[in-house]
């Protein structure tokens, strides 16, 4: 799309078209549209990961929040609050050392 020279010119310049007066600035447009058109399919994709990465991140949240309602009935602590114990006990010993 930044080129300065036609590619193909003398192909293009023998075919004689009366509306393509500026082959260059055809041959810029049509790999702008062309570069447009191929992002399309790229956005499409993003939005289909980012929904399928929300949806998980939902189910993820739901298993976690499950996970600690059934220590909390059961009277025990859920592993979020497992390994926040487990790091302070591991500061408590370096604290001694």
């Amino acid at each position: 799309m930044s080129a300065t020279t036609l590619i193909d010119g003398g192909y293009f310049a023998q075919l004689q078209r009366p509306w393509a007066t500026d082959l260059l600035a055809d041959q810029k447009l049509g790999g702008s549209i062309g570069w447009a058109m191929g992002e399309i399919p790229i956005l499409l994709a993003l939005l289909a990961t980012f929904i399928q990465w929300v949806r998980e991140d939902k189910k993820e949240a739901n298993r976690i929040d499950r996970a600690a309602d059934r220590a909390a009935a059961m009277g025990e602590d859920d592993e979020l609050a497992q390994y926040n114990k487990y790091l302070s006990e591991l500061n408590q010993r370096d604290i001694r050392e």
